[in-house]
């Protein structure tokens, strides 16, 4: 609960039925894969090098770099560099067959709906829509009645 500052673990929010087991088992595969990331000593951009030596999906790493490059942008973890998808994939830090995927889903995917209008939007959309709320740091969209 943002409010109460009270944190919970997957399990904890499954319990409080907060989430379905299907959320639960997308989460868990995430949280899997960060670890497979955060804990490896992978250069460039660690979710291309952990997609290519196998220690996640391709599925997978396409959902992770949108929901990076949902800030416009990739952050190259050896200088801190901010990277657009066309300048990393012009450095060859993602493969051709990666980088067709996650145009072709920018301009397709649209999985998320807007309440205030029942407009289906990408997420680089919604986080353009939200605002974020000061007390709390989260990301929200501020809804109208």
């Amino acid at each position: 609960s943002p409010a109460l500052g009270v944190c919970y673990s997957l399990e904890e929010a499954k319990t409080h039925s907060l989430i379905d087991e299907q959320i639960l088992l997308q989460l868990q595969e995430l949280n899997n894969a960060k670890k497979c990331i955060s804990e490896s000593s992978l250069s460039n951009l660690p979710v291309v090098a952990a997609l290519e030596q196998g220690l996640i999906s391709e599925p997978l790493a396409v959902k992770i770099l949108e929901n990076q490059l949902s800030s416009g942008h990739l952050i190259l973890p050896s200088t801190g560099e901010n990277l657009t998808l066309q300048n990393a994939f012009q450095r060859n830090l993602v493969p051709p067959t990666l980088y067709a995927k996650l145009l072709e889903r920018k301009d397709t995917c649209k999985d998320l709906i807007d309440p205030n209008c029942a407009e289906k939007i990408s997420l680089e959309q919604m986080i353009h829509r939200s605002i974020i709320h000061e007390e709390t740091g989260l990301r929200l969209l501020p809804v109208k009645p």
